[in-house]
């Protein structure tokens, strides 16, 4: 069930946190403030919005992503093919 509420501006400044947590959950649409006893302001609450993911910590449950036997410090291309790859660099680079 949804209301709307009528504060003045004191009761609103000293409950906006738990208001805001009830506008949350829905049980809240409105909240007219009253300054010295006049209406001054009415919020309007939107709807709760969908709760998003969080990337942090969404791999926690995949296990190692790298085999335990893995060896960190084996070169990435074979040296032969790095200086192949070097002496075409060189050629084209000289070409040019």
């Amino acid at each position: 069930m949804t209301t709307s509420l009528t504060l003045s501006a004191s009761d609103f400044k000293a409950t906006c946190l738990d208001l805001m947590d009830r506008a949350r959950e829905g049980s809240i649409e409105a909240i007219t403030i009253t300054k010295r006893g006049r209406p001054h302001i009415t919020l309007r609450f939107s709807s709760p919005a969908e709760p998003t993911l969080d990337p942090f910590g969404c791999m926690k449950d995949w296990g190692p992503l790298v085999p335990d036997d893995h060896d960190w410090e084996a070169p990435l291309i074979p040296d032969t093919v790095l200086d192949e790859m070097t002496d075409n660099l060189i050629r084209q680079l000289r070409a040019d």
